[in-house]
């Protein structure tokens, strides 16, 4: 494997494996600074169909103190959603999302929403100021089908009234074993990127038959729990980046010895 050491990416060849809207920015940077990205996406995203309870909650809009979007699709697909019925969005919404990335797709909409400063998760936005006073506040948390409840149990827990709206299911991708074989023998990587659960789920059942060195490969994460998880599926060299966020992400890469 290429060391980047203080020489930028020098060459090295990054597993990218984040939706496909959602790599360009990350591969792009990779480029930058002197790697390759090889993009691999793990997860598609389909937008789920409106239905009566999320349009009631769209409509009834300004009824909420704080909107929160908890990852980038869930403010890019909300936000497509909430501009369909409210040409000029609630005045005294204070909007909230899970990082920089969510937070500038937001603005294109000309809200200033505001975003921890450490700490791309559920855990960050908890630790957030708007987020310490929440008793009969009512909140709106757009989000991807499932995944975890911490957030919304935690401010519910706190005395905030929740309600919550699915915009979009996680699936996992659809790649031949040609496909595959084509790609990582042309472009094999030496190290690997997994910033959801999902994601390194998918990379188990989709990569490792095919690629058997992958676990021992340097595995980049996002958090924690991801950590705990990839050692429960068997990494062995696992490097956890402050956050989701591109800039942690490289940072984690370029950190890599």
């Amino acid at each position: 494997m290429s060391k980047p050491g203080n020489k930028g990416l020098d060459g090295l060849k990054v597993l990218v494996t984040r939706p496909a809207r959602q790599s360009r920015q990350l591969s792009d940077a990779i480029r930058v600074a002197g790697g390759h990205p090889v993009e691999m996406p793990m997860l598609e995203i389909r937008v789920l169909p409106e239905n009566p309870s999320t349009r009631d909650k769209v409509l009834n809009l300004d009824r909420y103190d704080i909107v929160i979007a908890v990852s980038a699709n869930a403010a890019k697909i909300g936000l497509d959603l909430v501009n369909c019925y409210w040409p000029q969005l609630p005045a005294h919404i204070i909007w909230l999302t899970v990082g920089p990335a969510s937070g500038k797709l937001l603005a294109d909409y000309g809200i200033d929403a505001r975003f921890p400063q450490k700490g791309a998760n559920s855990e960050g936005l908890l630790r957030m100021p708007e987020l310490q006073q929440v008793q009969g506040l009512r909140i709106l948390i757009m989000k991807g089908m499932g995944g975890r409840q911490l957030l919304a149990q935690t401010l519910a827990a706190a005395g905030a009234r929740i309600d919550e709206v699915e915009l979009y299911h996680r699936d996992k991708p659809a790649y031949s074993n040609n496909e595959l074989k084509a790609l990582l023998n042309r472009k094999r990587p030496d190290v690997v990127l997994a910033t959801s659960v999902n994601i390194l789920d998918n990379l188990e059942a989709i990569i490792s038959p095919l690629l058997a060195s992958m676990k021992s490969l340097p595995l980049v994460v996002a958090s924690d729990r991801i950590a705990e998880h990839a050692r429960l599926l068997g990494f062995n060299k696992i490097i956890i980046a402050d956050d989701a966020s591109n800039q942690a992400i490289l940072k984690a890469i370029n950190n890599l010895s």
